[in-house]
């Protein structure tokens, strides 16, 4: 509870911000309820629209600060690279004594670094000016840069407008300065343009690196970059989902079983399941509380797969772990039933069974998104 408070008060990342949309729907869930309980009429009418306006209000509110989230976390981002770019080479030499080597290339990406810094922090009108002719001064000496033109360009804009204008409006301008000085400490002189594959969204419309689309486990083909993809995505809870996530591979480890398809799969996948499938409740019990739902094999003996699966609640899975024979225990018409939803998520997950040789073969998939050293704690048992 103190960690969802904090989380409430500081959200840093996707899962806290998640988990701050599905607050807001479940308090409107809550109030929809009450709203159909205690008015009729034309009174249901406005109560309806004052709960819309709060949700409106409430959604903005965190929409703002994810935004400025996003870009606090993006300065850091960049900060960080340029302070790793900047760093001088290092490499253990005789007798373990550490050696550094600084490079021209470093000392450049550091020098540029610290008038970067200043390019973003605001200045006096003469200050300004007399710090834009430093840096068109720096930028002669970088003329192999491919935006140089347009960079310099941009400077001497900036100059222009602080000499001879009375009003004018500059942010814009110093944004996309910025953004070319960053490119500009990246570029390397003398290294070769390699050109990065790319595709444009079907949502969006904007052509986006491959690392910026998002990948998922039921799809045929790369067409919907991450930040659409989330639009499109209910609000919810992951960590209940991560959760969920983490007991089937806990379950698969301790079964020896490294080739499961649980080892490839994805929180949002596991929200797939239980929502779509099975329903979002348990399939004996009918239990809603995703809190005590988990997803057991179905048969024991076989891996876990989404078409080997069954939603229930903890108790119910040591329960039926315990089972022997399904067949002899379960109703026929029950054993059908799960048969047909192992149908449809065969048919949901194809993509998977395409590809479940080449991955079993290597037996190293289910170290996916595992750290080093949980890793090596695990090949030493």
């Amino acid at each position: 509870m103190e960690r969802h408070r904090v989380i409430k008060q500081f959200p840093r990342n996707k899962d806290d911000f998640d988990l701050l949309y599905a607050e807001v729907a479940r308090w409107k869930k809550a109030e929809l309820k009450r709203i159909t309980a205690n008015y009729e009429g034309p009174a249901r009418i406005a109560e309806v629209n004052i709960l819309l306006d709060k949700e409106i209000q409430l959604l903005n509110g965190v929409e703002r600060q994810r935004n400025l989230v996003y870009k606090a976390m993006e300065d850091f981002r960049k900060d960080q690279l340029l302070k790793e770019m900047g760093k001088p080479i290092e490499w253990v030499g005789y007798k373990d004594s550490k050696i550094h080597m600084d490079l021209l290339s470093t000392q450049r990406v550091r020098f540029l670094t610290e008038i970067y810094k200043d390019l973003r922090k605001p200045r006096s009108k003469e200050d300004r000016l007399d710090f834009i002719r430093q840096v068109m001064a720096v930028l002669t000496e970088e003329t192999c840069f491919p935006h140089f033109p347009e960079l310099f360009d941009l400077f001497d804009r900036e100059k222009n407008l602080l000499l001879y204008a009375k009003s004018f409006d500059v942010e814009i301008l110093r944004k996309r300065q910025t953004m070319l000085f960053f490119d500009l400490i990246k570029f390397q002189k003398g290294e070769p343009k390699q050109r990065i594959p790319s595709r444009m969204c079907i949502v969006c419309k904007k052509v986006k690196t491959y690392a910026e689309f998002a990948i998922r486990t039921r799809q045929s083909h790369v067409d919907t970059c991450k930040h659409c993809y989330y639009l499109k995505l209910t609000a919810t809870e992951n960590t209940v989902y991560q959760s969920i996530l983490r007991c089937i591979h806990r379950d698969e480890r301790k079964r020896k079983c490294t080739t499961s398809f649980a080892f490839v799969m994805q929180p949002d996948d596991v929200r797939h399941i239980i929502d779509k499938i099975w329903h979002g409740h348990s399939a004996l019990s009918k239990t809603e509380n995703l809190s005590e739902l988990r997803l057991p094999r179905w048969n024991k003996s076989d891996d876990w797969a989404p078409w080997n699966c069954i939603c229930l609640t903890e108790r119910e899975t040591r329960d039926h772990y315990k089972i022997d024979d399904i067949e002899k225990v379960y109703d026929p018409k029950f054993v059908l039933h799960i048969g047909n939803l192992h149908m449809l998520a065969r048919s949901l997950f194809h993509t998977l069974a395409a590809v479940a040789t080449e991955f079993q073969e290597t037996g190293q998939w289910w170290k996916v998104g595992m750290n080093k050293q949980r890793s090596s704690k695990l090949d030493a048992v």
